[in-house]
C-alpha cells in the first residue's frame, strides 16, 4: 500500500475538489468523491463540505442535499445549500433549508442573510422577509452592508418602496451598491425623485458619499427607457455632461429613451 501524500489525504482531496467546483467537471468530481469513499475520508467535515459545494456548483443538488443529510449538519453547510438552491432559482427549497436550519438552532451568520431576502423576492415573500430584516438588526448584523443591501432589493422587488426607503435611511454605511439597489427598486416601479434624488432626478448623485459608477446611472437611464421617463433622461444627460465615465455605452440607453418617448 503507498504512504499517504505528504501533509494527509484530506488536504490533497480537497484541492482537486475545489477545482471541480470551479471548472464544474462533474466526471472528474465521482471519481474523486468515489475515491474518498475507499478511502474513508468521504465523511470527513472539511471533504463533506468540499463534496457539497462541488455538487451544488454542478447543479447537483439531489447529491448535495443526500450528502449534507449525513453526520453533523454545522452552520457553514447550511449555508452552502441554501446559497446553491437560491443561485439556481429554487427559491422554495432555499427558504426550507433557512428553517430547517432555525429549527435545528443552529445559529445562522454574515453568510446565511444576504442570501435569504434573494430568495424571499423570488417568491414575493415579503412577511418572511420583513423576520430576517428583524433577525439582522437583533442579532447585531445592523452594519453589515451585504445584508442590508440585500434587503432593499428584496423589498422594492416585493413592492415594498417604503420598506425600501426606510432600510436605505437607516444604513450607516453606504456603498455603490446600496445607491444601485435603491434607483433600480424606485426605477422598477418607474418612481422617480424619491431614492434620493429629489425633485423628479434633477438630484441624483448629489447627496451620494460615493461617486456614482456607469452601472448606476444605467440602471436609471435603463428606468427611464421602460417608464418612458424622457425629462428625466435628459437630465441625467446633463448631469454626465463632462463626467469621467464610459458615457458611450450609456448613450445608447439615452438614444432608446428619446426614441421610446416619440413614438
Amino acid at each position: 500500500m503507498p504512504p499517504p501524500p505528504p501533509g494527509g489525504l484530506i488536504p490533497f482531496y480537497a484541492n482537486p475538489l475545489e477545482a471541480c467546483s470551479s471548472s464544474k467537471n462533474l466526471q472528474t468530481l465521482k471519481h474523486l468523491h468515489a475515491k474518498s469513499i475507499r478511502l474513508c475520508i468521504s465523511r470527513h467535515d472539511f471533504i463533506r463540505t468540499k463534496l457539497i459545494f462541488s455538487y451544488a456548483s454542478c447543479a447537483q443538488l439531489n447529491q448535495a442535499n443526500l450528502l449534507f443529510s449525513c453526520n453533523r449538519q454545522p452552520t457553514f453547510l447550511f449555508n452552502t445549500l441554501i446559497r446553491a438552491h437560491s443561485s439556481q432559482g429554487f427559491f422554495s427549497q432555499s427558504l426550507s433549508i433557512f428553517i430547517r436550519m432555525l429549527a435545528a438552532i443552529k445559529a445562522f451568520d454574515r453568510h446565511t442573510l444576504p442570501v435569504v431576502p434573494k430568495s424571499c423576492a423570488g417568491l414575493l415573500e415579503l412577511r418572511l422577509g420583513k423576520q430576517v430584516h428583524r433577525a439582522i438588526l437583533v442579532n447585531g448584523f445592523a452594519l453589515d452592508s451585504v445584508s442590508l443591501n440585500a434587503l432593499i432589493s428584496m423589498c422594492a422587488k416585493c413592492g415594498d418602496l417604503a420598506g425600501t426607503r426606510k432600510v436605505f435611511d437607516r444604513m450607516l454605511i453606504r456603498n455603490e451598491i446600496s445607491w444601485f439597489a435603491i434607483l433600480a427598486g424606485y426605477g422598477m416601479h418607474g418612481v422617480f425623485g424619491q431614492g434620493g434624488t429629489g425633485g423628479g432626478g434633477r438630484g441624483v448623485g448629489l447627496g451620494m458619499t460615493v461617486e456614482p459608477d456607469e452601472a448606476l446611472w444605467g440602471a436609471l437611464l435603463g428606468s427611464c427607457r421602460i417608464h418612458g421617463k424622457v425629462e428625466v433622461a435628459e437630465r441625467v444627460e446633463q448631469m454626465l455632461y463632462g463626467r469621467r465615465l464610459a458615457v458611450a455605452s450609456l448613450s445608447g440607453i439615452y438614444s432608446e429613451v428619446l426614441a421610446k418617448g416619440h413614438q
